[in-house]
């Protein structure tokens, strides 16, 4: 095993050696079984102290289609945990993270120093249900109110990735992408605003039943008894004007103490609907983050597809000048064929000439430069062939090389293609989380506009008691001016009754 980073386990024999055991190893014999590329879930690796996730892909002959070695990648776990542990617009209680298959988490928690991935069980129904578990389904987003892992009540976002789906990973793991915040805070504001408002609706409606009734009753005995009784009841009429005066400013105080309630409750609203605006504001960060990783992701397959083609045409051009070595080593044994014709003809040309004596003497001479030519040109042709079969040999090297450059470039398209999808499920799930953070901020903000609303009928109200404060003051002075007439009547009559027993 090679390893670019070098850790103990550079060197190691992952069937043999000491990590055969490990997570590593065991993507090593799946993809040896299977010869397909797959992806293997965090675990913790030794070499490294941490827990590690990798991605493998075989390497194959293009010839037999032979296993010739298998591609690595590790995944990093940080880049995971800067998109889920951002706390920004998530309150004091919110945060997002990742679950497994095995309930345990794949990213930290924003609530923990320590690490808690593969550390932090999350048995909830929300991870349940998107494991499918409880009746879920594969690849919908749900948002529900459950109790979370941290035994609080909260809303919580979730959706199933669906990697178990996809035939490029080949794995058997599945991953949930979650985000929660407690319950308490993401509804504090609507619900203590109808409380109050229930309350001092309840109030205000009784007070104002008991004094009409009271009013009602005071007044309309006195007037059917008859003017005899008038002065009788005045005093009593005063009284139970003053009883109302005196409930009608404890009314007006507790209305305007309502006010005071609802406009406090008022502005909570409008933190909350800047809590949630923040929040989805995050969530679109994240969305664009994911975007600008497909779009590199994009650039990293068109790249790839150019350094494809041009291995191809490399390949090509070296097939063709190993085409032309051979046309050459021909040549060359042409050539070294006359040379040995020559040299058989200047043998001959010798005899001859030895045979002819003295007048073949200047012909003997001749024949043995061509002798020695020839044997010039038979050796010049041996080197230029070692030379040639060099030159061939290099170039087939150089065809296998290419040939297997060219299929571990291929390989690797496939694997960044692969990881261009799951980039591309991980940003369906962060806009599917970024439209319900949208759909949180809207309805913040629906309530935001109904605490305006109630806060301006409040206003009418406390603005009607005030009204009715100065009508009750009223009342008391027609009381108080009928007082003085029941009492001039009273005198009157005692008038009329004195002068009658006279």
């Amino acid at each position: 095993m090679y390893s670019s980073v070098k850790h103990e386990d550079m060197g190691t024999n992952l069937r043999t050696g000491k990590y055969r055991d490990s997570s590593l190893a065991q993507l090593y014999r799946k993809i040896v079984e299977t010869a397909k590329p797959r992806f293997q879930d965090f675990a913790l690796y030794a070499p490294s102290g941490e827990p590690e996730a990798f991605i493998g892909a075989p390497v194959v002959g293009k010839e037999d289609g032979g296993l010739r070695g298998i591609v690595v990648l590790e995944l990093p776990q940080d880049a995971l945990n800067e998109i889920l542990t951002q706390g920004s617009g998530l309150g004091k209680t919110g945060e997002t993270y990742a679950v497994g298959s095995d309930m345990l988490m794949r990213s930290d928690s924003r609530f923990s120093d320590a690490s808690t991935v593969l550390e932090q069980k999350v048995d909830t129904a929300a991870i349940r249900r998107a494991l499918g578990l409880e009746g879920g389904e594969h690849g919908i987003t749900e948002t529900d109110i459950i109790t979370g892992y941290r035994g609080m009540s909260v809303l919580s976002c979730y959706r199933q990735l669906g990697l178990d789906e996809d035939e490029l990973l080949n794995t058997d793991t599945e991953w949930v992408v979650s985000g929660e915040i407690e319950e308490a805070e993401a509804f504090a504001t609507a619900r203590g605003l109808r409380r109050s408002v229930s309350l001092w609706a309840i109030a205000v409606a009784g007070l104002a039943g008991a004094a009409g009734l009271l009013v009602a009753r005071r007044i309309s005995t006195p007037l059917l008894e008859g003017v005899n009784v008038l002065a009788s009841s005045a005093t009593e009429i005063s009284a139970t004007v003053s009883q109302i005066a005196s409930t009608a400013q404890q009314t007006a105080a507790a209305v305007s103490e309502t006010s005071t309630t609802v406009s406090e409750v008022r502005q909570t609203a409008e933190v909350a609907s800047d809590k949630a605006m923040a929040v989805s504001e995050s969530a679109k960060r994240a969305e664009e983050a994911s975007q600008q990783g497909k779009s590199a992701t994009a650039r990293n397959l068109e790249g790839m597809g150019r350094i494809e083609e041009q291995m191809a045409a490399i390949t090509a051009s070296i097939m063709q000048l190993s085409e032309q070595g051979q046309t050459i080593g021909d040549i060359i044994t042409t050539v070294s064929d006359l040379a040995e014709q020559s040299n058989l003809l200047a043998v001959n040309a010798a005899i001859e000439a030895a045979k002819a004596g003295d007048q073949g003497k200047g012909f003997s001479v001749v024949a043995q430069e061509i002798r020695s030519l020839a044997e010039q040109s038979k050796e010049a042709t041996t080197r230029v062939r070692t030379i040639l079969g060099d030159i061939q040999r290099g170039t087939s090297s150089a065809v296998l090389t290419t040939e297997q450059g060219a299929k571990a470039v291929s390989e690797g398209k496939e694997q960044a293609e692969s990881a261009g999808r799951a980039l591309a499920l991980l940003a369906e799930a962060v806009e599917d989380a970024a439209n319900a953070a949208t759909q949180i901020a809207a309805s913040s903000q629906q309530q935001s506009v109904g605490m305006e609303q109630v806060s301006s009928a409040m206003e009418s109200i406390k603005q009607a008691s005030g009204q009715s404060q100065d009508s009750t003051k009223q009342l008391a002075g027609a009381a108080h001016d009928l007082q003085e007439l029941g009492e001039k009547l009273r005198d009157l009559v005692g008038v009329s009754a004195t002068g009658r027993r006279g």
